[in-house]
């Protein structure tokens, strides 16, 4: 259910993307902690980012649009292999017009990618 996205307006000119409720994507990293990246526009909706079984929603809603934009920053994570999941919750705030998350980039605190 991701799609990508190009423009200069996105970090490596791209951003991945999705609206439907429960697309999911998931990778592995070691590190200290983790920065999400993402597009808040009108149109967006929440996302449910889950790290090492612990949850909580991140709203991709702004009245106009802002890129390349911190939308969660976590840190103090014990410095071993983590897994990230970040899941289309399929609604947005009272504002927002649609349910679109889009993922611009991700930044690995003291690690990488595993």
């Amino acid at each position: 259910g991701w799609m990508t996205a190009t423009s200069t307006a996105y970090s490596g000119g791209k951003c991945k993307y999705a609206s439907t409720s429960g697309a999911k994507m998931s990778f592995k990293f070691t590190g200290t902690g983790i920065k999400i990246y993402g597009s808040k526009a009108p149109n967006r909706g929440m996302a449910k980012v889950t790290v090492d079984g612990k949850s909580q929603y991140v709203d991709f809603y702004n009245a106009t649009e802002k890129n390349k934009q911190l939308v969660l920053s976590l840190t103090g994570l014990t410095s071993t292999t983590h897994t990230i999941t970040i899941e289309v919750v399929g609604a947005g705030n009272l504002n927002s017009t649609g349910t679109v998350v889009a993922i611009d980039k991700f930044s690995i605190l003291n690690g990488t990618i595993a």
